[in-house]
C-alpha cells in the first residue's frame, strides 16, 4: 500500500510538466490545474517540518518565470526566421537581374549578327559597283586606243569617271569605317553586359552558399538540442529510479521508528535550465550566421 501511495505521487509530480518534440516550434507545457496546485501546496504546507536542517520548498512562480522565458526565447527565434526569409527574398530579386541581363545580352547580339549583314550586303555592292567601273574605263581606254580624234573627249570622259569612282570608293570607305566602329562598340557593350551577367552568377553563387550554411548552422543548433533533450530525459528517468529506492528506504526506516525528512524534488529546475540553454544556444547561432553575412557584403 505505501509503494502504490508513492507512485501515485511520482505520477502526479511528473504531470506537472510535459515536453512536446514538434522540431523548433518544441516547447514546455505545464498541467498547472487548480486542483493539483492546491493538492501541492497543501503537501508541502503539511511536510514542514522542524528540523535543523535547510528545506528546499519549489515556488509556483518560479516555474511560471521559467515557461515566459521559454516562450520569449521561442519569438525571438521566430524573428530570426523572418530575417531569413527576407535573404531569400533578396536572393531571388538578384535572380530575376540576372535573367533580364541575359535577355539584353541575347537582344545585343541579335543587332551585331543584322549589322554585320548589312555591312556585307554593302561591302557587295560595292564591289559590283567598282567592277562595273573597271569594266567602263577598260572599255573606254580600248576606245581611246581605237579612235585617235576621239582622245579628247575620251580621256576627259576617263577622268571624270575615275574622279567619280574614287570618290565613290573614299565614300564607301568612311561607311565601312563607321560600320567597323559601330560593330566595334557593339562588341565592348556586349563585353560589358557578360561581364555584368558573370558578377551576378557568382553573387547568386555566393549568396547560395550562405544559405546553404545558415541551414546547416540551423541543422546543427537541432542535433545539439535532440541530444540534451535525450540527456535530460535519461537523467530525469535516473533521478526517479533514486527517488523510488530513496522512498522505500525511508519507509523502511519510518517502520523502524526512525524519523526522516523528505526533500522537495528540485529535478525540475535542472530540465527546465537545459532547455533554456538549448535555446539561447539556438538564437545565438542564428544572430552570428545573419552578423557574419551582413559584414561579408559590406
Amino acid at each position: 500500500m505505501a509503494n502504490e501511495n508513492q507512485q501515485k505521487d511520482l505520477k502526479t509530480k511528473a504531470s506537472l510538466f510535459e515536453y512536446d518534440d514538434n522540431g523548433l516550434d518544441a516547447e514546455w507545457s505545464f498541467n498547472l490545474e487548480e486542483s493539483i496546485i492546491q493538492s501541492e501546496i497543501d503537501n508541502n504546507q503539511s511536510d514542514h517540518r522542524v528540523h535543523d536542517d535547510e528545506t528546499v520548498i519549489v515556488d509556483r512562480c518560479f516555474y511560471e518565470d521559467l515557461i515566459a522565458t521559454c516562450d520569449a526565447l521561442k519569438a525571438q527565434m521566430n524573428d530570426l526566421e523572418g530575417i531569413i526569409e527576407k535573404k531569400q527574398k533578396k536572393y531571388e530579386e538578384a535572380e530575376k537581374r540576372m535573367k533580364e541581363l541575359e535577355e539584353k545580352s541575347e537582344k545585343l547580339k541579335k543587332e551585331n549578327k543584322e549589322l554585320l549583314e548589312k555591312m556585307t550586303k554593302k561591302e557587295e555592292e560595292a564591289n559590283v559597283k567598282i567592277d562595273s567601273m573597271k569594266v567602263e574605263i577598260h572599255s573606254l581606254t580600248t576606245q581611246i586606243q581605237s579612235k585617235d580624234d576621239k582622245i579628247n573627249t575620251i580621256n576627259s570622259k576617263y577622268y571624270e569617271l575615275k574622279k567619280r569612282g574614287l570618290q565613290m570608293l573614299e565614300q564607301k570607305e568612311k561607311d565601312i569605317s563607321k560600320m567597323r566602329e559601330a560593330m566595334t562598340e557593339q562588341n565592348d557593350k556586349l563585353k560589358a553586359t557578360e561581364s555584368m551577367a558573370k558578377l551576378e552568377r557568382e553573387r547568386r553563387k555566393k549568396l547560395e552558399n550562405e544559405v546553404m550554411g545558415a541551414n546547416k548552422m540551423i541543422k546543427e543548433a537541432l542535433r545539439e538540442e535532440k541530444i540534451s533533450r535525450k540527456i535530460a530525459e535519461r537523467e530525469c528517468l535516473n533521478e526517479k529510479t533514486e527517488n523510488m529506492a530513496l522512498r522505500e528506504k525511508v519507509n523502511e526506516m519510518s517502520s523502524r521508528g526512525v524519523v526522516v525528512l523528505n526533500d522537495c524534488p528540485v529535478f525540475e529546475h535542472s530540465i527546465l535550465s537545459q532547455r533554456i540553454d538549448v535555446l539561447e544556444r539556438q538564437r545565438d547561432i542564428l544572430v552570428n550566421s545573419i552578423n557574419e553575412r551582413d559584414s561579408r557584403k559590406k
